[in-house]
């Protein structure tokens, strides 16, 4: 008589422990998008792209500081595959909470949550890298951030951009004859190609301990070229922009402010004659 008891007690024991971990439309399902809609391969996030999130619980009404540790969910990996999200290891809301979601792309180890650091390439005309990406696509750091997210069957978070574009237009004056050769090459000079991010608030910033270099910007068209640069402010006129053409090598010299999220678009009219090669620093495109 005891035994079947035992037996009977155990499988109500087993009951209730499902009862109170499985719960309808419990897991947390996220779905990003790319910020303005397209990527630097022109097709938004691709199958195989991992991004790295990070969640808080709420204490009633107060948010949670995020962590490097000991978060609802630290660190985790959001891949896509085909048109499908899905976050290792799954999370589950818990009744009656918030909580804040963060998120950033490209996914890597985290070794602080204020101050993780980052590195733009140096040679950006690099393909097929790390995890099938571009130098440039690796270089092009996105955060996100929703707060205050309660259950839903699926939550959206945009990405933004946080690191500075750099176009680079080239214009045939008129007194440059014959058509621009096929080996130009261009690069951006004197900028700090590390960078300390602040994962909470997305904000990005050179950093100071490291020294200024060079920086390839790879090619888009015969006259475009472009390359993601660190925010950082030039305040001394210094050499900027160097355009090579064969033989010969055309460098301006310019202060500018490179501002996080932004597009600065530098406009170089070319000439036959050096003296006369003029370069024009554009307006700004933010949220680009």
């Amino acid at each position: 008589m005891k035994k079947t008891l035992y037996i009977l007690s155990g499988l109500v024991l087993a009951l209730a422990c499902s009862k109170t971990t499985v719960m309808d439309n419990s897991e947390l399902i996220l779905t990003p998008t790319y910020p303005g809609a397209t990527k630097a391969t022109a097709a938004g996030f691709e199958n195989g792209d991992q991004l790295g999130i990070f969640i808080t619980k709420y204490n009633g009404d107060n948010p949670t500081p995020l962590q490097i540790g000991g978060n609802w969910g630290s660190n985790l990996t959001l891949s896509l595959s085909g048109t499908t999200w899905t976050l290792n290891p799954k999370v589950y809301w818990e009744e009656n909470t918030k909580f804040d979601i963060y998120g950033y792309y490209p996914k890597m180890d985290v070794s602080s949550v204020d101050a993780q650091p980052f590195k733009v390439a140096e040679d950006q005309t690099v393909t097929g890298g790390v995890e099938g990406m571009s130098a440039y696509e690796a270089s092009d750091f996105l955060w996100a951030k929703v707060k205050g997210a309660t259950r839903s069957t699926s939550i959206p978070i945009a990405f933004q951009h946080k690191m500075c574009k750099v176009d680079v237009k080239l214009v045939k004056g008129q007194e440059y004859e014959g058509d621009l050769p096929e080996d130009i090459m261009v690069y951006i000079h004197n900028t700090v190609t590390d960078a300390l991010v602040d994962l909470a608030t997305g904000d990005v910033v050179k950093d100071n301990y490291q020294s200024a270099t060079s920086i390839k910007a790879r090619k888009t068209a015969i006259d475009k070229f472009e390359a993601i640069v660190v925010p950082q402010r030039l305040s001394n006129r210094v050499p900027l922009v160097e355009v090579v053409c064969g033989q010969v090598s055309y460098l301006f010299e310019s202060t500018v402010q490179f501002k996080s999220g932004t597009v600065h678009t530098i406009t170089i009219t070319l000439s036959d004659n050096p003296e006369k090669v003029a370069i024009d620093i554009g307006g700004q495109i933010e949220n680009w």
